[in-house]
């Protein structure tokens, strides 16, 4: 059911735009006496939508998405109508310049480290990757919710999209070929 006028302040500019942080500023117009209800769903249908807020505020600040194409949507509880899906997309790597300044400096190898192994650390070894650079992830210099997360991603990344090492493992590799030996 659509909710009439409710609908978020520059859809066009969310749509068109990619958040290269993980994070979204949603704001809509809504009338005082409204309590209005966004919900988040990775797929726009939103089979088993994700409640992100709910209140009279005329907006949210939506952090920790991972990379990909998120759905939200905004409604009015009393009516249970809902605004049209918004998609907004989330890409790290590829959205910054930092592979402009790697390739300009000659670095074809990357050593990754990072907090939520199972999103923002899985994202970017898998774009940096992508892009062609040796990508060697540290294993005790990532984290996230759970030991259980942490190596599912482990378990996906090695040998197809990094080299995982332990910190001490990747000492010894850099000094090595630092030496020459």
């Amino acid at each position: 059911e659509e909710a009439g006028d409710l609908d978020f302040r520059d859809r066009a500019a969310l749509e068109k735009n990619v958040s290269d942080n993980g994070s979204v500023t949603l704001t809509w117009e809504k009338a005082a006496e409204l309590v209005i209800e966004l919900q988040h769903s990775t797929d726009p249908d939103f089979p088993e939508p994700v409640v992100r807020y709910r209140g009279a505020d005329p907006g949210s600040v939506i952090t920790g998405l991972p990379e990909g194409v998120h759905h939200f949507r905004i409604g009015d509880t009393s009516s249970g109508g809902w605004s049209p899906p918004l998609a907004v997309t989330v890409e790290f790597f590829p959205k910054t310049n930092i592979h402009y300044v790697l390739t300009n400096l000659g670095i074809s190898s990357v050593y990754v480290v990072g907090v939520y192994t199972n999103e923002c650390v899985e994202t970017t070894v898998r774009d940096a990757c992508d892009l062609g650079y040796l990508v060697t992830m540290i294993d005790d210099g990532c984290a996230t919710v759970t030991p259980e997360l942490h190596e599912a991603s482990l378990t996906t990344l090695r040998d197809r999209y990094a080299r995982i090492f332990s910190a001490a493992e990747a000492m010894e590799t850099i000094e090595r070929e630092v030496s020459g030996v």
